[in-house]
């Protein structure tokens, strides 16, 4: 199959992107293959972060903007602390994770499964 290569977004669009993308946009944002990415998520040598909820991959975008060494979208002169910001990290990932739960019906956060109604 040959085809044209998705035009790589630009560091204000991947700024307004959600929290998590899929592999696919992570890669155009990378400028790689998508196959490509996928191999290096699978081998442990992606340059970015990723999640893994039921066999399914998602980038976090933060993660995909420091590759690009993307400069803060508001510089400011006090730089935030490395407690701060895996702070900031583990809030994201646990918004992910819920929203990701709620998304496929799972149990989480000391929630029970429902048994379905047949």
């Amino acid at each position: 199959m040959t085809g044209i290569a998705p035009k790589p977004p630009t560091l204000a669009q991947i700024r307004k992107w959600p929290p998590t993308v899929d592999v696919p946009q992570a890669a155009t944002a990378l400028g790689i293959s998508r196959s490509t990415l996928y191999e290096w998520i699978r081998t442990g040598q992606a340059p970015v972060q990723t999640l893994s909820v039921r066999h399914r991959y998602r980038v976090l975008t933060w993660s995909i903007l420091n590759v690009l060494n993307a400069p803060p979208e508001d510089p400011s002169p006090r730089q935030k602390s490395e407690a701060q910001l895996r702070q900031e990290i583990e809030d994201a990932v646990g918004e992910v994770r819920t929203a990701l739960l709620r998304q496929f019906g799972l149990p989480g956060n000391g929630e029970t499964a429902r048994p379905s109604r047949a």
